[in-house]
Order: structure tokens, then C-alpha cells, then sequence
């Protein structure tokens, strides 16, 4: 990662990465200490995997449960040390059900690199 990136062209990148299934090159932004807050789990703030090796393995869980996702319509809020993402994921997962949410991901850093991603999901029509 260049030292020049801005924190815009590094959510570009977690995103490409994100949207071409290979959660091994977004994590590489994420400091080794990150945390994702995922939009769904038993606690108030989703379910949290933290480390490095725990969101990438929670892209992989969520890529396998919805192989052919993709997020869309991205919509970039630069608000310094944190950045939100207004976006629509859409796909099918492999028992059938069609996925079709907005999202609201807020992204938190430190060092240049993200410390923290907390997740929102709205289910759409």
C-alpha cells in the first residue's frame, strides 16, 4: 500500500477486493488488531471477529454462504479518521434466498490502515 493512498482510494480497494471474493487482498488494509462488528449476530453490536485472520475469515464465511454477491452503488462519506460506505449487496445465497440490502458500513482508522469496520444491513425489497 502506497503511503499517499487516501483513506477514499483505500475503501476503493477493500471494496474491489471485496467484490472480486477475495477477502485475503482487503484484509491487507486492516491493521493486525482490527475488529469487524458484523451487521448480524447475538450481541448488540452484530457478532465481532477480531485479528486480521478473523475478518478474513469472516469474508470467506459470508462469500460461501452468498457465492455470486456483489455490492454496488457505492456512495463514499469522508468524515477523517472514519469513512462510510452507502452501498447495495445483492446475490443469491446457495440455498436459494435472494440477497438484496443496503448497507451502511462505517470504516475506522488508524496508522492509515483500518482498525475498525462496523457493518449495517436493511433489508430491501
Amino acid at each position: 500500500m502506497a503511503e499517499s493512498e487516501s483513506h477514499v482510494e483505500i475503501v476503493e480497494r477493500v471494496l474491489d477486493a471485496i467484490n472480486k471474493h477475495n477477502p485475503s487482498a482487503a484484509v491487507r488494509y486492516f491493521i493486525e488488531k482490527c475488529v469487524l462488528d458484523s451487521n448480524r449476530g447475538p450481541y448488540p453490536h452484530g457478532q465481532r471477529f477480531s485479528g486480521k485472520a478473523a475478518v478474513e475469515g469472516a469474508f470467506r464465511s459470508f462469500f460461501d454462504r452468498v457465492p455470486n454477491a456483489r455490492f454496488e452503488d457505492h456512495e463514499i462519506l469522508d468524515a477523517g479518521e472514519k469513512m462510510v460506505v452507502l452501498s447495495r449487496v445483492i446475490g443469491r445465497s446457495v440455498s436459494g434466498e435472494r440477497v438484496n440490502f443496503q448497507t451502511c458500513d462505517v470504516y475506522e482508522f488508524e496508522d492509515s490502515q483500518i482498525s475498525r469496520l462496523d457493518s449495517y444491513w436493511k433489508r430491501s425489497g
